[in-house]
């Protein structure tokens, strides 16, 4: 069994991802964390360069879907930009949130990739579920007390 708090791959950003290599790889699905992962907490609208990342793999016909542990008008204002599921509230780590979001993106964990910024929610909920997981380093910016917490938990676990 592997570790529970070990991605499998890291990257520094979302757009490190490329299609390329995740047909490589053998991804088709990509379960994408929201906040501080495509998205800066509390910023809209998305970067440029991560609605451009995102249009390609979606033309280069991957199954997309997002995953927050939030939800509200950012969330909503995301889908509607993107055309892209979110699944808000979604409470990662439990297996909940990746069941709802094969509801949107439906395939096989084999050909799942999900994409956080967090040990104990991205990373230990893809384990939890069978998939594997790529690590993003934070974005950034003022975080949610309680992710502040859990950061000092991942100096720990990680």
């Amino acid at each position: 069994m592997p570790d529970l708090f070990k991605p499998d791959y890291r990257f520094s950003l979302v757009t490190d991802i490329t299609a390329p290599w995740l047909k490589k790889e053998g991804f088709s699905r990509i379960v994408l964390d929201v906040d501080n992962t495509f998205l800066a907490r509390k910023t809209f609208p998305p970067k440029d360069e991560n609605l451009a990342w995102l249009k390609g793999l979606k033309d280069e016909g991957f199954d997309l879907v997002f995953t927050s542990n939030n939800g509200g008008a950012h969330t909503d204002r995301l889908e509607e930009m993107t055309g892209v599921h979110v699944v808000t509230w979604a409470c990662k780590p439990f297996p909940v949130s990746f069941f709802r979001a094969a509801k949107f993106a439906p395939g096989a964990k084999e050909k799942t990739l999900v994409v956080g910024d967090q040990l104990l929610t991205d990373v230990l909920g893809a384990r939890v579920y069978g998939c594997r997981v790529a690590l993003v380093t934070p974005l950034g910016g003022k975080e949610f007390i309680l992710t502040r917490l859990m950061r000092l938990v991942e100096k720990i676990v990680g």
